[in-house]
């Protein structure tokens, strides 16, 4: 079925444009869409080829965002971390891949935040979130029982490491955990 174009979508959703609009730019800044020369949007593929870069520099950022959040943490951070830790084991054990990566995105964007530096918890951000997308294929190959396996409680050592302000040991529990998530092959 071929859509009619956006102002079909308008008039069956009873919306203006500019969310319409607002929604796409959005979506094309997280690299989730792109624009084909004809204008016509469509979902951005997943190019496995790119797979190794990617991980190097989701690495290199995590480890900066975590040591920075591990020298320049506050109180709230830790709590909310925590929070965000305990959320995330509870999507591990109940929810869908889709809540799990939500819960995932959330806690490492509290620890990009905790680290006090806009830029980079920008980048960090914008890597996560094309994390979520190789991350889902991951998920979904397991069941529930290897889910908990392998995902629970992971957040937890980030949060002890950050709240004793060990700067190494934070490096090293964002590099394993990168290798662990994404390469099965922790480092």
């Amino acid at each position: 079925v071929r859509s009619r174009g956006l102002g079909d979508v308008y008039k069956r959703q009873a919306v203006s444009r500019s969310p319409i609009r607002e929604a796409l730019n959005r979506l094309l800044a997280e690299r989730l869409v792109e624009t084909l020369p004809n204008r016509t949007t469509i979902v951005a593929q997943v190019d496995l080829r790119d797979f190794a870069p990617f991980i190097l520099a989701l690495d290199v950022q995590q480890r900066l965002a975590t040591r920075l959040a591990a020298q320049n943490r506050q109180d709230a951070d830790v709590k909310r971390m925590r929070h965000l830790a305990e959320a995330f084991n509870e999507s591990v054990d109940e929810a869908t891949a889709l809540d799990i990566l939500q819960a995932n995105f959330a806690f490492h964007v509290a620890v990009g935040d905790a680290g006090r530096n806009p830029y980079v918890a920008r980048q960090y951000r914008e890597l996560l979130s094309e994390a979520r997308r190789l991350l889902h294929i991951h998920v979904q190959s397991l069941d529930t029982v290897n889910r908990r396996g392998v995902m629970r409680d992971q957040h937890h050592d980030f949060v002890d490491a950050i709240e004793a302000r060990d700067v190494a040991q934070a490096d090293a529990i964002a590099h394993a955990h990168t290798c662990l998530l994404y390469t099965s092959d922790a480092a």
